[in-house]
């Protein structure tokens, strides 16, 4: 199995993707394009609100796919990122690929009941932003894999 994670690594180094987060860094939101291709215009719309709103978060890490975003082009994500090793299974690299964006926290600061608020509140205010868009979807990132499985 050590095999497929250097070639998976060197996949996602070849296309400039995170392949791991960080220690102190989990998964929050998850955010999907209602259809694609969505007008170029209207993602880059988006990822400017998102860019904006995330200013004003000091818990919030980072957002993987934001800079494609940005761009007007659809986000993608390592599946690994989003899903962790047992998504994994199909070892075909055309699945090693989500077209979501990823929003991450920091999570040095609290564990347990008050980190699952933190990441609610949070993951419910991107979902705001995000939505009013007309041409996305935002859930919490729990809920996402509980639904998608």
């Amino acid at each position: 199995m050590e095999e497929l994670r250097d070639a998976e690594r060197q996949f996602y180094r070849e296309r400039g993707m995170v392949y791991e987060l960080e220690a102190d860094e989990k998964p929050c939101a998850v955010i999907w394009l209602r259809n694609w291709p969505e007008d170029a215009a209207a993602v880059r719309r988006l990822g400017q609100a998102i860019a904006k709103w995330k200013e004003s978060q000091p818990r919030l890490r980072r957002i993987l796919g934001l800079t494609e975003m940005l761009q007007g082009a659809a986000p993608g994500v390592s599946t690994f990122v989003v899903w962790g090793r047992y998504y994994m299974k199909d070892h075909r690299p055309e699945t090693w690929t989500q077209n979501l964006a990823l929003a991450t926290m920091a999570s040095e600061t609290q564990e347990g009941e008050g980190f699952l608020k933190a990441n609610a509140d949070l993951a419910a205010s991107l979902r705001q932003v995000v939505e009013a868009s007309g041409i996305a979807n935002c859930q919490e990132h729990a809920r996402y894999l509980y639904d998608n499985r």
